[in-house]
């Protein structure tokens, strides 16, 4: 009896002690490969695990946590530019142990775009919060308009977010509204803008258009100048000046009443200054007629006019206003104004 009950307490620390063995004992040390789990600034343990190369494991999920953040997976850097698992992945034992590093997430946040006036239809934007992003770009349309930039108001200038700038995802999700201007740009210029025209051609006037502003100079440089006038017999000769000039040809400004078409094909341009506006026209009385115009406006030419009044008896030259039309090469009419 006694030598039955030692033959079953050995065979019951035989069976037992099997089933405690640890796992990693059950995988050969020359193939055992080690995963271990870093929280990466997290908080919590995981216990590492164990595969044999060439087998696959499962991986278990993650219980790290880390305040304010997601779980967003694993991956073999901290910078998330190596391998990356998903949470409860499969892994395959590889020829050297692995660490995997958890990844983390600040909260996503939608930026919504609107049309503001305009027509089509744009996807949200999802940026993580604190990451840099820039903008999308704009594909709402909006007849004779031209986009600008994005606003968090549609009327304000609150908050600005322009093309190609690199911005930081706030803590909120956010709308943006596009910002159009008319691709017309007019200005209507005040304080009686009353220009005297000097009838000897030698003492010309340089005329600078401050179109931003609204101002219109006078001064006796012609670098400064973006309009050249000057007044003999009862006829007032202009040019549109890019760099100082030194010949003294002029030809004589055409003036055109209000719905004249000013097509981009014409030409107001003598062979000898071509920024010339030459015309075959003399003013004596004129009110509120238009002058074409050409301007170089980054290496593009806009077609424009100048609303001007003219009476030769008392050489008092007036602009009313200046517009031009933001498409290159695109016709307009003499008044037309901003859609």
């Amino acid at each position: 009896m006694r030598r039955i009950i030692i033959m079953f307490t050995l065979f019951m620390v035989l069976f037992f002690g099997c089933m405690v063995m640890p796992v990693e004992d059950l995988i050969p040390e020359n193939t055992r490969r080690t995963i271990n789990f870093d929280a990466n600034q997290g908080e919590g343990n995981m216990l590492p695990i164990f595969v044999e190369q060439g087998s696959t494991v499962t991986l278990p999920l993650n219980t790290f946590t880390r305040t304010g953040m997601t779980f967003n997976g694993w991956n073999t850097s901290y910078s998330g530019t190596g391998t990356a698992y998903a949470d409860g992945a499969e892994l395959i034992g590889g020829e050297a142990n692995v660490t995997l590093v958890a990844q983390w997430q600040w909260p996503l946040h939608t930026i919504t775009f609107h049309a503001n006036g305009g027509t089509g239809t744009m996807d949200p934007q999802v940026v993580e919060q604190y990451k840099q992003f820039t903008t999308n770009a704009n594909t709402f349309t909006r007849t004779g308009y031209s986009f600008v930039r994005w606003d968090t108001s549609p009327t304000d200038d609150r908050g600005r977010y322009f093309p190609g700038q690199t911005y930081i995802m706030d803590e909120y999700d956010f709308d943006l509204y596009a910002i159009w201007e008319p691709n017309l740009k007019r200005k209507e210029f005040t304080n009686n803008n009353v220009i005297s025209i000097d009838v000897d051609p030698t003492n010309r006037r340089f005329i600078t258009i401050d179109y931003v502003g609204g101002f219109i100079f006078q001064n006796s440089s012609e670098d400064a100048a973006s309009l050249q006038l000057l007044r003999t017999n009862n006829a007032v000769y202009f040019k549109t000046t890019a760099s100082a000039k030194t010949q003294e040809s002029h030809g004589e400004v055409p003036h055109l009443a209000s719905g004249t078409a000013i097509s981009s094909t014409d030409s107001w341009s003598s062979s000898s200054e071509p920024l010339i506006c030459g015309g075959s026209s003399s003013w004596n009385v004129i009110s509120h007629e238009f002058i074409p115009v050409r301007i170089l406006k980054d290496s593009s030419w806009y077609q424009g006019y100048l609303e001007v009044s003219f009476d030769a008896s008392t050489d008092a030259f007036t602009i009313h206003s200046f517009a031009y039309k933001e498409t290159a090469g695109a016709s307009l009419t003499a008044g037309e104004l901003a859609p």
